[in-house]
């Protein structure tokens, strides 16, 4: 049985998120879960699909805007004096805007969408989210 192509949307479009802000991230791919979940039109494992949602974030984390170790080394007040002398600050495009930081980013986020494809259920193993009162009462 083919796969549909669309089911490799959700973790490509939350690793886009997630390198904007690592927070919205963890809403986003919640509510898009969810409005995947409720289409009818697709035929995907809601364990896969709640898997996917969330894998972006735990792929990119630190290579984001919103990354720690970056935002502490960008930021002079930051740093132990000891360290500022040896290093000084470093902005973003000495550490998370490297080529290699970005080349990584690109590998983990083909690794993260082809690794959810290749562990996706086929055929009579899918498992649908149920169409239960308690599904249709949380709309």
């Amino acid at each position: 049985m083919r796969r549909d192509s669309r089911e490799l949307r959700g973790p490509a479009v939350n690793v886009g998120v997630v390198s904007q802000r690592g927070g919205l991230s963890l809403v986003f791919a919640g509510l898009l879960a969810r409005a995947i979940a409720r289409r009818g039109d697709l035929r995907v494992d809601y364990r896969v699909l709640g898997a996917a949602a969330f894998r972006g974030l735990g792929a990119v984390w630190a290579l984001v805007l919103s990354s720690s170790a970056a935002l502490l080394q960008a930021t002079a007040a930051s740093l132990p004096p000891e360290l500022l002398k040896v290093s000084g600050v470093l902005d973003f495009g000495a550490t998370i805007f490297t080529w290699q930081s970005l080349v990584l980013r690109a590998v983990m986020m083909a690794l993260t969408v082809s690794v959810t494809h290749l562990s996706a259920p086929r055929g009579v193993a899918i498992r649908l989210a149920s169409t239960s009162a308690s599904f249709r009462d949380s709309r």
